[in-house]
This record gives structure tokens, C-alpha cells and sequence, in this order.
């Protein structure tokens, strides 16, 4: 057999790459061209045996460099062979503009005219679309809105705190913990709002204090909640910001740990 030179490409591309599973996960897009083309001498017969082809792709019709190309060893068979582009070199091409396709055979030279690679290769750019469908639904469930202030039939997002918008909520509330340290005069603070009821409660049994409440019409008492004892020692204050404690075991005791849960208008 002659050279290759003047083989003819009989190109039948299949593109049927990309078959693009758009499912509720958004999978990644393979980036592989299934390509299947034909190969016959001059004189039209098929070729038969293993050929080394170089693939590449170019953005013009005809002259420039390519933007990509791979070099495959392909198994042809009656002149049939079947590819997947890609495969060996990445095919990161964004598949924005006209790309066309052509391949070279050997050392013989590149084969002409090139072949506009069809539509079906641009279901790359169906990736991006993809990604800003994600993007557009980020801020729904169920197709139902979010929103940063309260609407009817809207979703409406925590603070960055994690908690309700105060916008929302009847009264301000404010939970945390700390460690009793025994001091007569604690002040727990942050509250960004005056408390108007406090409720105290030991955690993990690490004191031997009862869950404790005041709430603003106690003056300077406050009381166990699971009885009926006044202290004057445990909340002792509701302050613009917080509130005090006293040393009692019921709020204070030294290196044990509370949990509070704060009220405000």
C-alpha cells in the first residue's frame, strides 16, 4: 500500500458525546468527544491496521495553530475506527466559538478540509448553565424564596448568629453558657438588649445548684424553679446588656458550667 498521503477521510462524526445526565445532583460533564470516522486510500479502499493519528482542533476554517490536539493509536478496522477525544490529553476547551476538527495521519501531512465540529460539542457550555441554575436556586426549597426580611410564603434566613432576625421574633431572646467562678458581683453581658426574664440551668450536673429564674418584677430576688426559694445571692440584676450574679451554687459556683436563656421586649 501506498502512503497515506492521499487517503480520504470519510467522516461520519458521531458526537454523541456528553450525554448529559442533568440530574437532581448536577454530575460533571465528561469531557470526551466520542469521534468515528472512515479511512480509505486513494483508490477508495478501506484501510486496515493500527494507525497513529494526531487529532486537533483550531477556532479558523483553515492557517493558525491549534488550540488543542492528542495523538492516538488507532485500531482500524475496514476502514472504520472510533475514538474518544480527550482521552489522552485534557479537552478544557470553553466551546464558546466555531471550533473545527481535523486529523493527521503518520508523518503524512494534516488532512483538509477541517470539520466544523457541531453543535452537540458546545453541551460543554451546558455545564456553565448547569452551574448558574445551581446558583439561581441556591436561595429555594421546594421553590419557595428566601428572604432577609419577613414576607408571606417566604423563607426567611437565620442571623449570623444562627438565630431569628429580631424583626421577626415577638420579644428578643439570647442563649449562652459560661463557667461559675464564685465572684459576688458576675456580669454576663452581650445580650445587646436589657433582659426582661433570665432562667439559669446548671448543665451536666457539674453543680449542685437548681435551675434558677428572676424575672423584672422580682426586684432583687430571684427564684429556683423547681421549688418556691427566694435568693438575693444568685440573679441579683437585670442590666442593660445582661445581667449580674451572685456567688450562689445555683448560677456561680466556681468551675461549674451554666447555661442561660434571656428574654427581652
Amino acid at each position: 500500500m501506498k502512503g497515506l498521503s492521499n487517503l480520504i477521510l470519510v467522516i461520519f462524526v458521531s458526537l454523541i458525546a456528553w450525554h448529559l445526565q442533568v440530574a437532581a445532583c448536577y454530575a460533571e460533564i465528561p469531557h470526551l468527544i466520542n469521534y468515528q470516522g472512515k479511512l480509505t486510500d486513494s483508490g477508495g479502499q478501506s484501510v486496515t491496521g493500527t494507525k497513529s493519528i494526531i487529532f486537533k482542533i483550531y477556532n479558523v476554517a483553515s492557517g493558525s495553530t491549534p488550540l488543542w490536539q492528542e495523538t492516538q493509536s488507532v485500531t482500524v478496522s475496514k476502514g472504520v475506527f472510533n475514538v474518544l477525544l480527550g482521552s489522552v490529553v485534557a479537552l478544557d476547551l470553553p466551546f464558546d466559538v466555531p471550533y473545527y476538527l481535523t486529523m493527521q495521519v503518520g508523518t503524512d501531512p494534516e488532512m483538509t478540509p477541517r470539520q466544523r465540529i457541531s453543535s452537540v460539542g458546545y453541551a460543554y457550555r451546558a455545564q456553565d448553565s448547569n452551574r448558574a441554575l445551581q446558583a439561581q436556586n441556591a436561595n429555594t426549597v421546594n421553590s419557595i424564596h428566601a428572604s432577609t426580611n419577613p414576607e408571606a410564603n417566604k423563607l426567611l434566613a437565620l442571623d449570623a448568629t444562627g438565630e431569628f432576625p429580631t424583626s421577626v421574633t415577638k420579644c428578643k431572646i439570647k442563649s449562652g453558657n459560661y463557667v461559675g467562678n464564685g465572684s459576688g458581683n458576675r456580669h454576663i453581658t452581650g445580650m445587646g438588649f436589657q433582659p426582661a426574664v433570665v432562667f439559669i440551668f446548671p448543665r451536666y450536673q457539674s453543680s449542685t445548684g437548681e435551675s434558677e429564674v428572676k424575672t423584672s418584677a422580682m426586684g432583687s430576688f430571684s427564684k429556683n424553679i423547681s421549688g418556691n426559694d427566694w435568693h438575693e445571692n444568685a440573679i441579683k440584676s437585670l442590666d442593660p446588656d445582661g445581667f449580674t450574679l451572685g456567688g450562689s451554687y445555683n448560677v456561680n459556683e466556681s468551675g461549674a458550667n451554666y447555661s442561660y436563656l434571656a428574654f427581652g421586649e
